[in-house]
């Protein structure tokens, strides 16, 4: 696979998840409930991987757009597409009715056979990126970090400078996030809240 496929494929990528992650993040305690509904993981289970999902797909998109450990990021998002489609075609079975919470809880886009069919395309671009990347943790040739630094040959500068935009932006976009639980109720009862 030529170089402009590749990174056609990493920018397509990295702005699905970057778009999937936005909403997540802001509003967590919705995204646990969706998570929840689809009843294949207990409670806790649910929690943990609604919690989990979204700093992993903000981080993914940006090591994909920067280029580095491209072939990492591939994998990584091969076995979350995969999860999706897991859980989506059990609830289809079962004839649920349900949002695919894919863009957050805003997104009230139910889901069906044409759901399973897009994740299905992402998956194959995942695993193209995998199956055509030719080391595990390398910057590629496209790598912005390549293009601003000549002279850097490591990972572990530009993962660093990757974790640290997305920890800033999730911790931007938690603190936007939904309001306190005190919402709705009546003056005596938040008076009454810890």
């Amino acid at each position: 696979m030529n170089e402009a496929l590749r990174l056609t494929i990493c920018l397509v990528l990295s702005t699905v998840f970057a778009a999937s992650s936005y909403h997540k993040l802001q509003r967590p305690r919705s995204f646990v409930m969706t998570v929840a509904e689809y009843h294949i993981l207990p409670l806790g289970g649910s929690r943990f991987y609604a919690l989990l999902l979204p700093p992993v797909e903000l981080l993914c998109s940006i090591l994909l757009v920067v280029g580095i450990a491209v072939r990492v990021v591939a994998a990584i998002l091969l076995c979350l597409i995969l999860t999706f489609l897991y859980a989506i075609i059990k609830n289809i079975l079962r004839g649920r009715k349900l949002t695919c919470g894919c863009f957050g809880t805003d997104h009230k886009r139910l889901i069906g056979w044409t759901l399973v069919m897009e994740d299905a395309l992402l998956a194959l671009a995942a695993a193209a990126l995998l199956r055509t990347d030719r080391t595990w943790f390398t910057l590629a040739d496209w790598s912005l970090l390549r293009l601003v630094f000549p002279s850097i040959e490591g990972v572990p500068v530009g993962l660093a400078i990757c974790v640290g935009i997305s920890v800033g932006v999730w911790g931007y976009l938690f603190a936007q996030g939904e309001p306190p639980r005190t919402q709705g109720l009546t003056p005596e009862k938040r008076a009454r809240q810890p």
